[in-house]
């Protein structure tokens, strides 16, 4: 196992970078040298440029993995495992990624997912993969956060857990930053369907 001083380690220092190139398997040699004690932290560094994982990464379920503003994982693959640790505002996958964590340090965001809450865009597919993700990997808070804005869905949103040949029942809290009703002047977290039925 590799070892730091303050147990915090950036994927560049295994020779992960943001320039679109894959990451995967440098990932994955991250993990396994980094080990997998509970004091662990594996850090994405904000960049201009974005973190391609193409294959499976897998975490250790224990290390936290953070993201500083501006990173961003470009996962057309799978990335597994692994605490997630990251700003509630900030964007750290794609609206289509298949992310698997073992948990998060908070809650998780919609945002992580690109829903932008901008009364214009369909935020659906964001927030489907956020309550998914929630469902798919049992974490034990089961919320999803929206912070504050207008978010447009053209589809409704279905927390059912999929079995593979059937769907069972599962608990998500969608929860806004505020209320719509409580908050000044109407600002708070608000889903508006454009769909009828």
């Amino acid at each position: 196992n590799c070892k730091s001083s303050t147990g915090k380690f950036s994927v560049r220092w295994f020779g992960v970078l943001s320039d679109g190139n894959d990451t995967t398997n440098m990932l994955n040699k991250a993990s396994s040298i980094v080990g997998s004690s509970t004091q662990m932290e594996i850090i994405f560094p904000g960049s201009s440029g974005n973190y391609l994982i193409s294959g499976t990464a897998s975490i250790n379920n224990n290390i936290v993995v953070s993201f500083e503003n501006g990173a961003f994982l470009d996962v057309t693959g799978t990335f597994n495992g692994g605490i997630i640790k990251a700003g509630l505002l900030q964007q750290i996958f794609t609206k289509t990624s298949t992310v698997n964590p073992y948990g998060t340090t908070g809650l998780m965001s919609v945002k992580w997912f690109g829903a932008k809450g901008d009364n214009s865009t369909d935020d659906w597919e964001a927030i489907q993969n956020c309550v998914d993700t929630v469902i798919r990997n049992n974490i034990s808070f089961k919320t999803v956060w929206l912070p504050n804005g207008s978010y447009k869905i053209s589809k409704p949103i279905i927390a059912y857990k999929w079995t593979g040949t059937t769907y069972t029942q599962h608990t998500t809290y969608l929860k806004g930053e505020n209320s719509f009703w409580l908050s000044p002047a109407g600002v708070g977290a608000k889903i508006l369907p454009t769909f009828k039925d």
